[in-house]
Formats: C-alpha cells, sequence, structure tokens
C-alpha cells in the first residue's frame, strides 16, 4: 500500500508532531533535531517546487529554519510531554486518525514528547508522504509507520493567523541591512568630504589673504 499523504496548503499552517522516548533525548536535543525530521519530510513532495532540494535546510534563527518552500518553519511550542490540548476553532487540513492505516510511534515509547511547528509554505498547493522518520540501529532512515520516532498528528490552520514573517533568510535581511548601511555611510562620507572641501577652501582663502598681506609690509 502506499504511503499516505499529506496536503500542504499554500499559507500558513501549524503541525502537531509526536516524538518517541525510547532513546532518551532531552528536550533541547528534541527541538535541535526536529529540523532534521523536516527536511527529511520534504523528500518526497510531489511536483516541480521552488528551492524543493532536501538539501536546502537553512537556520535563519533561533529554532526557525527553512526547508524546500517551507519559509520560514519554526517551533511554535517547545517539546513536552503532556497531553496535546484539542484544536479549539481551528481548520483541520488533516489528521492522523482520517488514515486508512493508523501510523504510531515506537512500541518501546512510554511517555511521548510533543511539539508544535508553525510553517508558511510559499509554493502551490503539493503533498508529500505523511510525515514519518524511523531509524533503525544502522542509522537507516525510513517512514516506517508502524514503528516510528517521529509522526505527524495533526496540521491545522487556526482561527487568529499571525503576521507574516517574510519568507527572506536571515543572512538575507542582514545583507539588506548591512546595504542600506553602507549607503548611509556613503553618503554620510560625501557629506563630510563636502564639508572637508569647504573647511579647506576656507583656510585656503585665509592663508592667501596673510601672504598677500605680508607682501604688502614688506613693500
Amino acid at each position: 500500500m502506499a504511503d499516505p499523504t499529506l496536503i500542504l496548503r499554500p499559507g500558513y499552517q501549524r503541525w502537531l508532531i509526536a516524538r518517541t522516548d525510547r532513546d532518551g533525548a532531552s528536550a533541547d536535543q528534541i527541538a535541535d533535531w526536529v529540523a532534521g525530521f523536516t527536511q527529511y519530510s520534504f523528500r518526497t513532495i510531489s511536483g516541480d517546487q521552488p528551492g524543493s532540494s532536501p538539501e536546502e535546510l537553512i537556520s535563519t534563527g533561533e529554532h526557525q529554519w527553512r526547508v524546500s518552500s517551507a519559509r520560514p518553519v519554526h517551533i511554535a511550542v517547545l517539546p513536552h510531554q503532556d497531553t496535546p490540548t484539542g484544536l479549539s476553532g481551528a481548520t483541520l487540513i488533516q489528521g492522523r486518525e482520517q488514515l486508512d492505516e493508523l501510523p504510531v510511534l515506537a512500541r518501546a515509547t512510554s511517555k511521548p514528547w510533543y511539539l508544535e511547528l508553525e510553517l508558511w509554505w510559499r509554493g502551490p498547493q503539493a503533498t508529500i508522504a505523511w510525515p514519518c522518520l524511523a531509524v533503525n540501529a544502522m542509522g537507516q532512515r525510513s517512514h516506517d509507520y508502524a514503528n516510528a520516532d517521529w509522526l505527524l498528528m495533526a496540521s491545522w490552520v487556526p482561527k487568529t493567523l499571525p503576521a507574516d514573517p517574510g519568507e527572506e533568510s536571515w543572512s538575507e535581511a542582514t545583507e539588506e541591512n548591512i546595504t542600506e548601511a553602507l549607503e548611509d555611510a556613503k553618503e554620510d562620507v560625501k557629506k563630510a568630504l563636502s564639508y572637508g572641501a569647504i573647511v579647506a577652501g576656507v583656510v585656503a582663502v585665509a592663508l592667501a589673504g596673510f601672504y598677500v598681506a605680508s607682501l604688502a609690509r614688506r613693500h
């Protein structure tokens, strides 16, 4: 049977991710590793998407990155082990319970971790294999829906949308700021040079006056 798929809608959406606790990872480690999970998930994207290379994983801030046409992706709720609350007032895109075969976390999981991601999808509507990642003892990664280490539980659009942060990376934003600063600096230099030229002219006139006066005194 083919992998279940997830719809990526243009614009803002939010993901609830479950993660196994079988390896004893800490909340900080899981927060650092979830970017790799999203990178793996977008490898299966359908169609020709702008910036859809699976190698394109760029950090754009603390717990924020961009991958494929998801620009940016950000951890909205840090990893925790409390039972997730309901999606009150939200528009559900897809939930795990809607799939024909229910994906599950690794059997050794005793108390799953949960975290929430928010992402802005900048490409046209697309689909990917339902986000799921299992890593075996040899370090091989796969979509193992019966023994997952990472698993998408639901994707939804909240009732209230945040302001669009823009799709540029931190480096691009910094580069733009540096360019503006350089332009301002150039103007300052021009002004300084103009002022310096005026001062130099005044000094030259004054020196010439002194020189002419000294010559007059000699004759």
